[in-house]
């Protein structure tokens, strides 16, 4: 067993990963679960925010279902998709990630991570973090590549931006592999992937995270909840990477309010 938790980070790479899994500057996991003290606690993380045609009703959808199991998540957002939803959407979703503790992390569009220019990158990055504070008082310590890919100088330029490439191996393939698997049987093995703790799991923003009768989410939640134990966190929470910076005081939201809906 303790062979197998050493290669672990590794298991991504026989799917094509092998860009980055062997750069330890790139996120997996906590630690050895026997010597984290996390170890109880895996960090929910939803890749691709926020779909096309994303309503509000969606989004409300998601953080009454997180609020339901007192999790909380980090949300790998594409900000080029982010800035076409209507502005309602925007202020719901931005709203309730300030007020109940959940986290924006940096994503980006397309497949195969590793073919993004260097250049690019950094300014997808930067502009992205500069409206997030700017905008919404909040700062991003993560970024994901697309794909989960990324070379040693894309996790560099990242790195000057104080960001810290995060992959993951609580990951059921739900948009690649196992996409036609049910979204219950989907959610379920997130969970199950995750369940020795200090684990991060990944979902993604698509129709089958949040259906009726509850979808992927529900399902992640409540086998890593009543299944196997474990309290749902974002990715600061299970690190503890904490800056210098966490502290400071917050910018004020620029034109708006946060919704009623979204206080305690």
């Amino acid at each position: 067993m303790e062979a197998a938790t050493r290669i672990e980070p590794y298991a991504p790479c026989l799917f094509g990963w092998m860009t980055c899994c062997f750069d330890r500057r790139v996120v997996w996991r906590a630690s050895e679960p026997r010597m984290w003290p996390h170890r109880d606690q895996v960090a929910l993380t939803i890749d691709d925010v926020p779909r096309k045609g994303t309503t509000r009703e969606d989004v409300l959808a998601i953080m009454q279902l997180l609020f339901q199991y007192r999790a909380k998540a980090t949300f790998f957002v594409i900000f080029e998709q982010l800035a076409e939803v209507p502005p309602d959407v925007r202020r719901v979703f931005m709203d309730h990630v300030r007020c109940y503790g959940h986290e924006i992390g940096v994503h980006f569009a397309g497949r195969w991570g590793f073919a993004m220019p260097v250049d690019e990158l950094h300014a997808a990055a930067e502009g992205a973090q500069s409206m997030v504070q700017r905008c919404y008082g909040l700062r991003m310590r993560y970024a994901r590549m697309p794909g989960g890919f990324s070379t040693p100088a894309q996790v560099t330029a990242l790195e000057t931006l104080g960001l810290t490439v995060a992959n993951g191996t609580g990951y059921s393939f739900d948009a690649d592999l196992c996409q036609c698997l049910s979204a219950a049987v989907l959610g379920r093995c997130a969970a199950r992937l995750s369940e020795r703790g200090g684990r991060i799991a990944i979902l993604h923003d698509s129709p089958k995270l949040v259906s009726n009768g509850g979808g992927e989410l529900a399902a992640f939640l409540d086998a890593a909840r009543h299944r196997h134990g474990l309290t749902v966190v974002t990715l600061e929470e299970l690190l503890e990477r904490i800056g210098t910076a966490r502290d400071a005081p917050l910018v004020p939201l620029v034109g708006m309010g946060v919704g009623a809906g979204a206080r305690r």
